[in-house]
């Protein structure tokens, strides 16, 4: 649901047709697509200061939320202590695979985890609507900041 949030609100910002936007934004990686949205955000402002704020904090949220996505998508399940409720997963580095990091996951630090992303989502629809019908009185509700998941070293 993240990717398909930047694509509506790519294909809104590009001011192309969506059958042709669409095909060509799903030919970029997520990192081109946001980082696209970002220049777009910028070039365009969108003509309301608000809309333009709104659309960087967005962005920002996204690539946090987006970073903890593939941390745990990545990530190689090791065991859960029962005692603690915490998650204990190991990920190895990508620019260095032989370097491993361990993260250990609190299940309601995972559940917070979720929520973000939900909550990212729903203001990126939120700002997309905002966008494509222009209502003056819409309300665009700014979550927190979402936090990030720190792999540490053994």
């Amino acid at each position: 649901m993240m990717e398909e949030a930047l694509t509506l609100l790519l294909a809104q910002l590009l001011r192309m047709d969506r059958t042709i936007a669409i095909p060509l934004i799903h030919k970029l990686s997520i990192r081109e697509r946001s980082d696209l949205l970002r220049q777009l955000t910028m070039a365009h402002k969108t003509g309301d200061a608000r809309l333009t704020d709104y659309l960087l904090y967005a962005m920002e949220c996204f690539e946090i939320c987006n970073e903890n996505r593939n941390i745990l998508i990545h990530a190689l399940y090791e065991v859960v202590d029962r005692t603690t409720a915490t998650m204990r997963v190991s990920k190895r580095s990508k620019n260095n695979p032989l370097n491993e990091f361990k993260l250990e996951l609190p299940l309601p630090m995972l559940r917070q985890t979720a929520d973000e992303i939900g909550n990212t989502v729903n203001m990126m629809l939120d700002i997309w609507f905002c966008l494509t019908r222009r209502p003056s009185n819409t309300l665009i509700r700014k979550p927190a900041r979402p936090h990030r998941l720190t792999p540490s070293q053994p």
